[in-house]
Order: structure tokens, then C-alpha cells, then sequence
């Protein structure tokens, strides 16, 4: 399913809104889908979402892209903290259907592997997607593995940094 009840990675779906939860947001798009059915609104079009806040960068790809015959739309980073719920309801509700999500900034990783995954695209592990953007994760998984890191330090504490440093 393209959208789930629970959430896939993180707090992404748990919303409070009452016009954003998940059963809703379900609800809506299986109307659309009917809609859609019936002739009363337009066929979803098929398109690539870059998640960017870089406009110029989001051209130049859908460049590349439309000599594959892809339809692109961005969105701005900011939207993927939404959840890939929101994400998916907000592209039904324009008349899209996402065919990939590529990711342009290592905030929008969680929210479009989820996404790849949901829509059965080749994409990393949701479970595993902070290892692929947190660079503090990235030396401790080498830590743990056996191999040389870098000595890091995560703390909210003064002293502890300093004493660290």
C-alpha cells in the first residue's frame, strides 16, 4: 500500500491534525481514485517529485529527465518533514502520481526511501537511512563493525565537550 496506518520510519504519519490523519488522508485519496474512475476528475499524471530546495539544481535534472519521456515536480525539503503520508496525499491532490522520489538534500532521505519503498522502487532500507545521512552514525556503524573511526563525542553538555575536545 502507498499509504500505511503506521508509520514506516520515525514519527512520519503520526499526526494529530484532525485533517491530516492517516485514515483520512486514505480516505481521501481512495475518493480521488474513484473519482478519477468515473471520469468526474483527470487521470493522475505519472511523475518523478525531487525533493530540493534549489531551483536551479531542479531544473537541470528535469532536463535530463524529460528525454526519458518523465514528467518532474520539487518540492522543498522542508515539506518531507511532513511525513510520506502528506507527501503522497498532497501529489493525489494535484493530480499526480509519484513514479520515484529522488532525494536532493539528507533531509529528505527517511521520507523518499519510504516513499521508493511503498512505490517498489530500488531505494535503501527506510530502516537503515540515517546511516546514509547522519555522519555520526556513519563513524559509529564503522565502530561497531571493527573498523577505524573518527573519536566523536555527542553531547548537549559544556563540560563534557570540552573535556572531550
Amino acid at each position: 500500500a502507498l499509504f500505511a496506518m503506521k508509520s514506516d520510519a520515525g514519527s512520519h504519519g503520526d499526526h494529530t491534525d484532525a485533517g491530516r490523519t492517516p485514515l483520512r488522508i486514505v480516505a481521501r485519496a481512495a475518493l480521488r481514485k474513484v473519482y478519477r474512475r468515473t471520469g468526474a476528475l483527470p487521470p493522475a499524471q505519472p511523475v518523478v517529485l525531487l525533493l530540493s530546495g534549489y531551483a536551479a539544481k531542479c531544473r537541470f535534472l528535469a532536463g535530463i529527465l524529460s528525454r526519458y519521456s518523465k514528467k518532474v515536480i520539487a518540492l522543498h525539503p522542508c515539506v518531507a518533514q511532513r511525513g510520506p503520508d502528506e507527501i503522497l496525499d498532497l501529489a493525489d491532490g494535484a493530480g499526480y502520481m509519484l513514479e520515484f522520489v529522488i532525494p536532493l538534500v539528507d533531509s529528505a532521505i527517511d521520507v523518499s526511501e519510504v516513499l521508493n519503498h511503498r512505490l517498489g522502487r530500488p531505494s535503501g532500507d527506510p530502516a537503515t537511512s540515517s546511516l546514509r545521512h547522519d555522519k555520526f552514525e556513519q563513524q559509529e556503524a564503522l565502530r561497531r563493525s571493527g573498523l577505524p573511526a573518527a573519536a566523536q563525542c555527542l553531547t548537549a553538555d559544556v563540560a563534557c565537550a570540552a573535556e572531550f575536545a
